[in-house]
C-alpha cells in the first residue's frame, strides 16, 4: 500500500523532496487489529530517537494499531503489559508499520480519545461570576485537594511535558535519514533561525482582572516585551485603556461574549449569532484571536470561529485538575491547522491550574522554566497564559514569580518573543512559502 507521506513533507518544509518515496513507507492492515489503544512504543534502534528525548519508551493513545507479526529488521516495538510485537521494521530500504502515524497524530491533536463534556457551570440558571471570586478559588482547591492522590498516576497525556506528536514526526524524520543514509535539512520554524518561540498572553475573565491589565502591561513594559490581552466582550468597560495598549504594542483577543461556560456547546447558528454581537468590538481594535472561555471547545465552535478570526488558542497541549479535568490536550507544541483555522496551543501549565493543584510560587516558576528549556529543546512554541485576577497571578507574589518569568525570557537570544498574531502571520508564511531552501522564506 502507497502511503500518502505529504503531512510530514508540510511540516517539515524539506528541501530535497526528490528523497521522499510514498513506497518506501508501508502500513500495515493485516493481522488482528485494536482500536483506541493506549500502548508503550519502545525504541529498539536509537536513530529512531529525536536528539531531545533520552527514554526509549513513549505512551502513546492509539486510534488503532495491527498487530501482524512483520518480517525484518525491528526497529520499535509495541508492548502491553507482558505481550510485545513489532511496530517499525526495517526491510531493505523499505519500512512497515503497524500503526499509521498520520491518523495517530490526528487523532491525538484533535484530541480524539477525550470526551469533552459540558462543566457543571454551563448548567447554571445565573451567571457564575455572582459567587465571589476567592470563594470559587477556595471550593476549586478544595475539590482538588480530595482528588490529590491523581496527581502522580499515570495519566495521559503526559503532565506537564507531554511530547507525542513530536516524537512521532521525529521518527518518521529519521526514518527517512536511516533508509536514506543523509541528513535531512528543513526549513526552519522560526524567524531569523531563532530555537524556540513564545506568547505571553493574559485571560481577562472578569472585572476584577479587568482593573489589573495595567498591572500586568507596565510590568512587560519594564522588560521590553508585550503580550496579548484575551477579553470578555461584557467586560470591556474601559475601551480607553484598550486602545492605549494598542497604541503600546499589545494585542487585543476576544474571550467570548460572555464568559459562562456555554458558548461552545450551543448550536453553531447561536454561536455565530454571539459572536456577531461583538463584530464592532473584534473591529475597533483589529482582533485577530480568540480564546474560549474555560478552554471548552466543539467542533461546532470550530466551525464558527473561522468566520470571525485568523487563529484560536484555546486547546492545551496537556491539561488536568483532579477532579475537575480529566487528562486532555492535543499533545502537540507547534501551531496547527482545524479546518481553516490555525490553532495556537497553550504549551506552559496556567496559573490557575498550577495553584489549584497547591504549588506555591516558587515551584510553579520552577515547572515553568522546565517546560520551557524542554520547549527550546524540541523547537516549539512556547504559549504562556496567565489571569490578571488576584486569586490567580495578581497579587504581589505571583507578579514577584512573573517578573523573574519575563527577566529570563528576555535574556534568551535563542527565543523569538512575539505576540500570537505575529505568530499566526508568520505560520501562513511558512506554510505558503513555495522555496524550500533551509533558511529562506
Amino acid at each position: 500500500m502507497q502511503t500518502d507521506i505529504s503531512p510530514i513533507i508540510d511540516f517539515w518544509k524539506m528541501p530535497a523532496l526528490n528523497i521522499w518515496q510514498k513506497d518506501n513507507l508501508q502500513i500495515s492492515h493485516s493481522g488482528d487489529v485494536i482500536r483506541d489503544i493506549r500502548l508503550k512504543l519502545v525504541v529498539d534502534d536509537k536513530r529512531l530517537l529525536p536528539a531531545w528525548k533520552d527514554e526509549a519508551e513513549t505512551d502513546i493513545f492509539f486510534p488503532e494499531v495491527c498487530t501482524e507479526q512483520l518480517k525484518g529488521d525491528v526497529l520499535a516495538h509495541f508492548r502491553l503489559k507482558d505481550k510485545s510485537w513489532p511496530a517499525v521494521v526495517l526491510r531493505g530500504e523499505k519500512v512497515f508499520l503497524n500503526f499509521d502515524p498520520f491518523k495517530t497524530v490526528d487523532y491525538l491533536i484533535n484530541e480524539k480519545y477525550f470526551d469533552i463534556k459540558k462543566p457543571f457551570l454551563s448548567y447554571l440558571p445565573c451567571h457564575y461570576h455572582f459567587v465571589p471570586g476567592y470563594l470559587r478559588f477556595r471550593i476549586l482547591r478544595y475539590i482538588v485537594s480530595l482528588n490529590k492522590n491523581k496527581i502522580e498516576k499515570d495519566i495521559f497525556p503526559n503532565w506537564y511535558i507531554e511530547g507525542t506528536v513530536e516524537f512521532l514526526r521525529a521518527l518518521l524524520l529519521n526514518l527517512q535519514y536511516i533508509t536514506k543514509g543523509q541528513e535531512l535539512a528543513h526549513m526552519p520554524f522560526w524567524p531569523e533561525n531563532k530555537k524556540f518561540a513564545l506568547c505571553l498572553t493574559h485571560d481577562v475573565d472578569s472585572m476584577e482582572g479587568f482593573k489589573n491589565i495595567e498591572t500586568f502591561a507596565r510590568l512587560e513594559s519594564e522588560q521590553g516585551v508585550a503580550s496579548a490581552f484575551n477579553i470578555v466582550f461584557h467586560n470591556k468597560k474601559n475601551g480607553g485603556l484598550l486602545a492605549d495598549l494598542g497604541r503600546e504594542g499589545f494585542e487585543i483577543g476576544l474571550h467570548g461574549d460572555n464568559h459562562d461556560a456555554k458558548l461552545a456547546f450551543l448550536k453553531e447558528a447561536v454561536i455565530e449569532k454571539r459572536l456577531s454581537r461583538c463584530l464592532s468590538f473584534i473591529d475597533e481594535f483589529s482582533i485577530k484571536g480568540f480564546r474560549s472561555p474555560f478552554l471548552l471547545k466543539t467542533q461546532g465552535l470550530f466551525n464558527v470561529l473561522d468566520k470571525f478570526f485568523q487563529y484560536d488558542s484555546s486547546v492545551p497541549d496537556t491539561e488536568f485538575v483532579p477532579g475537575i479535568i480529566n487528562p486532555r490536550g492535543c499533545c502537540c507544541v507547534f501551531p496547527y491547522r482545524i479546518g481553516r483555522l490555525l490553532e495556537i496551543p497553550i504549551t506552559v501549565p496556567q496559573d490557575g491550574v498550577l495553584l489549584a493543584m497547591g504549588y506555591s510560587e516558587e515551584e510553579i516558576l520552577s515547572i515553568w522554566q522546565k517546560k520551557l528549556s524542554w520547549l527550546k529543546k524540541v523547537g516549539g512554541l512556547a504559549v504562556v497564559n496567565t489571569h490578571p485576577e488576584r486569586y490567580f497571578s495578581g497579587n504581589e507574589d505571583m507578579l514577584g514569580i512573573y517578573r523573574e518569568l519575563l527577566r529570563s525570557i528576555k535574556d534568551d537570544r535563542d527565543c523569538w518573543i512575539a505576540l500570537p498574531r505575529d505568530v499566526a502571520a508568520h505560520w501562513k508564511k511558512r506554510e505558503d512559502c513555495e522555496d524550500y531552501t533551509a533558511g529562506k522564506m
